[in-house]
């Protein structure tokens, strides 16, 4: 029998993503913003919003959709990520849940 999986939809608002921005993860998604001449672009680039203003991180952050989890990873970003107003330590697993306020380097992102 094969494990299918559901894909999660999320959507990113805040005074800067305006309009809000929906996002289809299966797997794994990473945010940050393209550089022209840097190898290996974000899934999700931000750049139009402002990104490299706000301290966002070419490679940032990485969202990873599990059957009944949807969590984040900041991905060692030069001016680091808060969840909900907390630190995150570079490359460890958080829960996202409805409604958190993320803020990648100083864009905050309502998840």
């Amino acid at each position: 029998m094969t494990d299918l999986k559901t894909p999660w939809v999320i959507e990113l608002r805040g005074e800067y993503i305006n309009p809000p921005l929906k996002l289809r993860v299966d797997d794994r998604l990473v945010l940050g913003r393209a550089d022209v001449g840097i190898a290996g672009p974000p899934d999700v680039d931000l750049t139009i919003y402002q990104a490299a203003d706000y301290g966002v991180s070419r490679r940032h952050l990485e969202l990873k959709a599990e059957k009944d989890q949807l969590s984040i990873m900041d991905l060692n970003s030069g001016n680091g990520t808060l969840l909900n107003g907390a630190k995150l330590v570079p490359e460890k697993v958080y829960p996202l849940k409805n409604q958190d306020i993320v803020h990648l380097g100083r864009l905050p992102v309502e998840f």
